[in-house]
């Protein structure tokens, strides 16, 4: 029975249980006005009037509670509350239906199941399972050796920066001073990869190399190259310095400047000067020798001038 129905019984039967207890009241009243002259002989007027008092009292309150209910028992919509019971019991015959359904379509899954083998199910389980062990073994492995790749690229890294900075913090602090004589104060950067010259520093202000003049990117390439030659003297591998004409685009003064630094670097280093400017080189108190003097039999050339 649906809630509204529930209530409505109840409310009749506090209805009922009313109108019984004022019947009850009704009747103890009337015992009581038969009591009361019965007991006028007994009891004082007073006394009797108080127990008629009371009497009366607690038949209005029943009656009160009698209309109450009665109200109640009217605001009730009997038509409404079936209705509501009839769809409760549509609703629940159609989950009835639903639950028969689900419980044949488990039927079946269940049949199907068995007929194409439960246990190959767990076989592939058991295979897809270890596969899934074998591919977490694989990655943890793979991790490993991503981390030790890791390590070992962290590690060329630095060891190829340290190499680098070996390479040219050397040669840039035998650089400067001879660069300091053409420009006051100037200073080299290098490429972090390929080592090669990139930026003039020099009045505060950063030139790109390849910006400068020919005869400016001739006389960086001569002082680098005494430089590192220089270095090479210091660890012990000497090597000989060969310019061929490479001061050809340099200016007089500069040309100068030029030329006294690769004199006094002839004092420590080899130094071969090969020049169809012999002019240029004359003074500097080193052997010349010139090509017509110097072709052999075989026609093979020798070194034209070595600064020493």
């Amino acid at each position: 029975m649906s809630s509204a129905g529930l209530d409505h019984a109840r409310a009749r039967d506090r209805v009922l249980e009313a109108r019984a207890l004022g019947e009850d009241a009704t009747r103890r009243a009337a015992d009581l006005e038969a009591d009361l002259e019965r007991g006028r002989a007994e009891d004082s007027d007073e006394a009797l009037a108080a127990a008629v008092a009371a009497a009366r009292a607690d038949v209005a309150e029943r009656l009160a509670e009698s209309t109450a209910l009665q109200q109640a028992w009217d605001g009730e919509d009997p038509e409404r509350s079936m209705a509501q019971l009839q769809q409760a019991k549509a609703q629940l015959d159609r989950l009835s239906r639903d639950v028969e359904r689900l419980a044949r379509r488990d039927s079946e899954l269940a049949g199907e199941l068995r007929g194409i083998g439960k246990q190959g199910f767990d076989e592939d389980l058991a295979r897809a399972e270890g596969e899934l062990r074998l591919a977490g073994d694989r990655l943890a492995r793979l991790k490993r050796e991503a981390d030790a790749v890791r390590l070992l690229r962290d590690v060329l890294c630095e060891a190829r920066q340290q190499a680098k900075q070996q390479f040219t913090e050397p040669v840039r602090r035998r650089l400067r001073p001879k660069l300091a004589r053409l420009f006051d104060g100037a200073d080299l950067a290098f490429d972090e990869e390929t080592l090669a010259m990139t930026r003039l520093h020099r009045d505060g202000v950063a030139e790109e190399v390849r910006s400068l003049s020919v005869g400016t990117r001739e006389q960086l390439a001569v002082l680098m190259r005494l430089a590192f030659a220089e270095l090479l003297l210091e660890r012990g591998c000497p090597a000989p310095v060969i310019l061929d004409d490479a001061l050809v685009y340099s200016d007089p003064c500069r040309f100068a400047a030029m030329r006294q630094i690769v004199m006094e670097a002839g004092r420590r280093l080899q130094i071969i000067v090969l020049t169809c400017r012999e002019n240029d080189w004359s003074g500097v108190g080193a052997p010349v020798l010139r090509r017509a003097n110097c072709l052999a039999g075989n026609g093979q050339r020798q070194q034209l001038a070595t600064i020493r």
